[in-house]
C-alpha cells in the first residue's frame, strides 16, 4: 500500500480574514511539480479543471476539489471548489490541510481531506517594514504589548522578545502576508522580534511545550511519500 500525503498551512487569505471573496488554495511555486504529480496529471493544460473527489476524514463527507492552472506565463496553480470544506471546518489562518492518496492496487486510489486546527502562535515577518505581525497572540503567556520568553530553537534555550512598535496599514504589508496582490491594505499590529540578540527575519509558529515554548520555522507546504 502506498500513502502520499501533501500538507497545506492556511494562509490569512485562505482563511478568509484578507477582504477577498474568493476562496482558494494558492499552491506554492516550489510544490507544483510534486502536487501535478499526486493529482495524476501527465500534461497539465491552461484553464483545464482536474476534479477529484475527496473524502473527509472525520465525517466521510465528499468534496470535488478542482486542480487549475490560470496563467499561461505563471507556474501558479489554484486549488478550487474548496470553499464548502473551508466554512464547514470553521478554518482560520495557521490551521493544516491534509490531503491524502491511497494506493491499495496499482493505479486505483483513494482520496481523503483532514483538517487540524493551529495551536500555536504565528510570527509572521514584514519585510517592508522588518517587523512582525503576531497572531494567535491569545496563545501567549503574556498578551501586553511587550513580552519576554523563554523558548526552545534548535534545542537549545533562548529568549525571545516582542514589543509593538506601530500599527500600519500599508498595502505592502498586507500583500507580503496575505500572499495576494489582489487582497486590500489591512490594519495591522506591528512588533520587534528577537530571537536572543538577533532578529530571526522568518516567519516562525511558537508551539507551548509544558512551561516553554518551541520555536518552529515552519514551510507553506510539506509533501511525504513523493519524490520530485
Amino acid at each position: 500500500m502506498e500513502v502520499i500525503q501533501y500538507i497545506h498551512r492556511l494562509n490569512m487569505t485562505e482563511a478568509g480574514l484578507s477582504g477577498t471573496k474568493a476562496l482558494f488554495l494558492r499552491v506554492s511555486t516550489d510544490a507544483v511539480p510534486m502536487l501535478v504529480k499526486f493529482w495524476g496529471i501527465s500534461n497539465l493544460s491552461l484553464d483545464t479543471n482536474y476534479p477529484i473527489v475527496f473524502k473527509d476524514q472525520q465525517s466521510s463527507k465528499e468534496y470535488t476539489l478542482v486542480l487549475r492552472k490560470f496563467s499561461k506565463n505563471s507556474k501558479e496553480l489554484r486549488i478550487n471548489s474548496i470553499v464548502d470544506y473551508l466554512r464547514d471546518k470553521n478554518i482560520e489562518t495557521g490551521d493544516e490541510i491534509t490531503f491524502t492518496r491511497i494506493s491499495k492496487n496499482p493505479g486505483h486510489y483513494e482520496y481523503y481531506i483532514s483538517m487540524k486546527k493551529n495551536d500555536s502562535a504565528q510570527f509572521c515577518y514584514v519585510r517592508p517594514k522588518k517587523l512582525y505581525v503576531i497572531l494567535n497572540r491569545e496563545l501567549l503567556s503574556s498578551q501586553s504589548d511587550r513580552g519576554r520568553l523563554v523558548v526552545t530553537h534548535n534545542g537549545k534555550d533562548i529568549e525571545l522578545s516582542y514589543e509593538f512598535v506601530e500599527n500600519n496599514t500599508l498595502r505592502d504589508a498586507a500583500t507580503t502576508i496575505v500572499g495576494d496582490s489582489t487582497a486590500k491594505a489591512l490594519s495591522f499590529d506591528l512588533y520587534e522580534v528577537k530571537l536572543g540578540n538577533n532578529s530571526p527575519r522568518v516567519n516562525m509558529s511558537l508551539k507551548k511545550s509544558g512551561d516553554k515554548y518551541i520555536v518552529i520555522e515552519e514551510k507553506r507546504w510539506e509533501f511525504h511519500g513523493l519524490n520530485n
